[in-house]
């Protein structure tokens, strides 16, 4: 009588601490596919960025050994930007893959946010030297007037498009912080 009893406790030990570890299991495997699903802005379609860099890039090139050694900006300024692009998308990579576990997760995070910012502002200038630089090569501006008109419409155009992927890109950041914090109180809880 007394092995029964025993039996049962450890059966019934054994199913608890089952749907327990299955319980935690299930919650960690949510959390981590929440994760990877919020980290999308940090690098959104890099495929097709690497595609465009490397056809601008060639076309860059080409023209430049060709016909006009002066057009070197464009393929220099592909350069930079698929080198922006590979950090961001490395970046994203060792978020999703929890790399240093949650508190490397963190830091990552306070990483990328502190270089987005940086390049961010640096860009702004690369970008308004190019776009002068491009519209003087090809003599697409008749004069000052119509030089500033064209290059305020083309920075208003890039500050929207900045605008909403900066929002984007925080509010992820955000929500990958807060991830982060429940991922570290689920693990302090196994």
């Amino acid at each position: 009588m007394e092995n029964k009893e025993f039996t049962d406790i450890a059966c019934a030990w054994a199913a608890y601490r089952e749907r327990l570890e299955s319980a935690q299991y299930l919650n960690r495997k949510a959390l981590e596919s929440t994760l990877a699903s919020k980290s999308f802005w940090l690098a959104p379609k890099p495929t097709a960025f690497y595609i465009f860099f490397t056809v601008m890039f060639l076309l860059g090139s080409f023209i430049c050994i060709a016909k006009m050694p002066g057009y070197w900006p464009v393929p220099a300024l592909c350069l930079f930007g698929a080198g922006d692009m590979v950090w961001q998308q490395q970046m994203r990579d060792r978020i999703r893959r929890l790399d240093g576990g949650v508190v490397g997760m963190q830091r990552n995070l306070l990483k990328y946010r502190r270089w987005y910012i940086i390049l961010s502002i640096a860009m702004f200038p690369i970008l308004a030297v190019f776009m002068w630089w491009f519209g003087y090569f090809f003599d697409l501006y008749e004069d000052t007037a119509t030089a500033v008109v064209s290059l305020g419409l083309l920075g208003a155009a890039c500050l929207i498009v900045y605008a909403v992927r900066t929002r984007k890109t925080f509010r992820a950041l955000g929500d990958l912080t807060d991830l982060a914090s429940q991922l570290g109180d689920l693990t302090r809880e196994d």
